[in-house]
């Protein structure tokens, strides 16, 4: 199995102040309010199946090491058992090649 994993940092949340309003007829497209509210910034790991195409994803609110430890158990606990070496391809990152990363 090869993956493919990246980081998208600084991902910004941003809910509505105000529910979207559905479609209507007479095509009239959905409607919503402009305005939105901050709620903080999350930080993305994902990888990338190759073959299959399926995507596995980890939100964390922080950028480190552990969370990427723990992005690796998430994936651990969710790829299947008969699948024994898994190729990760990631850049060059200290998140993805550090210390605790190499020895997790």
């Amino acid at each position: 199995m090869v993956l493919s994993v990246d980081e998208k940092t600084s991902l910004p949340p941003r809910p509505r102040l105000a529910p979207t309003l559905p479609a209507q007829p007479q095509n009239i497209p959905n409607r919503h309010a402009p305005e939105s509210k901050r709620a903080g910034a999350l930080n993305l790991l994902a990888a990338f199946d190759t073959r299959s195409g399926k995507v596995y994803g980890h939100c964390s609110e922080r950028t480190r090491q552990r969370e990427c430890m723990a992005f690796l158990d998430v994936l651990d606990a969710e790829i299947d058992e008969c699948i024994r070496l898994i190729h990760r391809v990631c850049d060059h990152v200290r998140t993805h090649h550090g210390k605790e990363v190499r020895q997790g």
